[in-house]
């Protein structure tokens, strides 16, 4: 179990156990979305593709519920500064926040940048398409207009119109 200690002492202390002979976790029915959700979070941390903090780590998000200001879940009445040592410089600091704007802002560009070229893509096919299509509508109006002189050609004129007197 590489859980942080935090959420082992929730998992615990909420009726979690492990098995003796296996060594595997037993989560029992009120535990398993939370066992789940946990295990997804800590596979994120290890593969890097997320980086936990103070108020955004494995537990918040195996919960899904934010940590409570001012207190530490599981150690009660410990203040944040004291129950994340670790997050100690981020304590009282706007620069997370503007850290995960940041991010979030540089996501929500690449999104735009993504589907602007997409945009672009699809109108260069359309116009190829329609250059396509304007050939082969020019193609078709040219046979048909020489299948139609072919057949003036090889019949005989003949008039029709009334005598004039």
């Amino acid at each position: 179990m590489h859980w942080p200690e935090r959420a082992k002492y929730w998992f615990f202390g909420h009726g979690g156990t492990i098995d003796l002979e296996t060594g595997k976790i037993v989560y029992g029915e009120k535990l398993e979305r939370v066992g789940q959700r946990m295990a997804y979070a800590r596979g994120l941390v290890e593969s890097g593709t997320w980086q936990p903090n103070r108020e955004k780590d494995e537990l918040t998000y195996a919960l899904e519920t934010d940590e409570h200001g001012g207190q530490t879940r599981v150690y009660r009445e410990v203040s944040w500064e004291h129950g994340f040592p670790k997050d100690g410089l981020t304590y009282r600091s706007r620069q997370r926040k503007k850290e995960e704007e940041a991010e979030r802002l540089r996501r929500l560009e690449a999104m735009v940048m993504e589907s602007r070229e997409a945009a672009r893509e699809a109108i260069a096919r359309e116009k190829a398409l329609e250059e396509r299509m304007n050939e082969e509508i020019k193609r078709q109006v040219q046979m048909a207009v020489s299948s139609i002189q072919g057949q003036t050609a090889s019949e005989p004129r003949v008039n029709i119109s009334p005598p004039v007197n």
